[in-house]
């Protein structure tokens, strides 16, 4: 009879553990439910701009049926602080400009003059981007067609552009 009261004691000592511990899991589970649920996600315009600038990208990059060979024109490295208002978030990135080899010494003369308003461009750029804008391959796919059209628009907007591609040669976010 002592036997039966220690073990009814001993079960309702742990069935308000035993509640305490559901009551976490499930709250814990319902909680990473909520966080899931409420993470944005890009407006179908958006994604149906990806896709398009992943074809043009794919266009400017086959043109041509023929190997073209490319001199890369190397930029600095460039330190810009990202548009992230919740705690500071810096990108380095390095680029290279690929140029046909046979325009390379003409183009370069032209990049070499304009360095200041290209830098300039790319800092500021990169200074409005937050970090959903540059992390992951789509975006930094998105990135290269954005620098590409620009810096042949400034440096010859009313001619046939000459950088044929964008090559990120470091990009790290911090």
């Amino acid at each position: 009879m002592a036997d039966s009261d220690d073990n009814s004691g001993l079960i309702g000592n742990l069935v308000p553990i035993i509640v305490v511990l559901v009551v976490m899991v499930l709250g814990g589970g319902a909680g990473f439910a909520v966080a899931t649920l409420m993470q944005p996600s890009p407006p179908p315009a958006e994604t149906d701009q990806i896709a398009q600038d992943q074809e043009d990208l794919g266009e400017t990059e086959t043109i041509e049926d023929t190997p073209v060979n490319f001199t890369y024109f190397e930029f600095e490295p460039i330190l810009v602080n990202l548009n992230d208002p919740r705690q500071a978030r810096y990108m380095q990135t390095t680029i290279h400009l690929g140029i046909n080899s046979e325009v390379f010494s003409e183009a370069s003369k032209t990049i070499e003059r304009m360095m200041p308003d290209l830098k300039d461009w790319l800092i500021v750029h990169l200074s409005g981007c937050r970090i959903e804008d540059v992390a992951g391959d789509i975006n930094k796919t998105r990135l290269k067609l954005r620098i590409l059209n620009a810096f042949n628009d400034m440096l010859w907007p009313k001619s046939k552009p000459l950088i044929d591609k964008i090559v990120f040669v470091e990009s790290t976010i911090r």
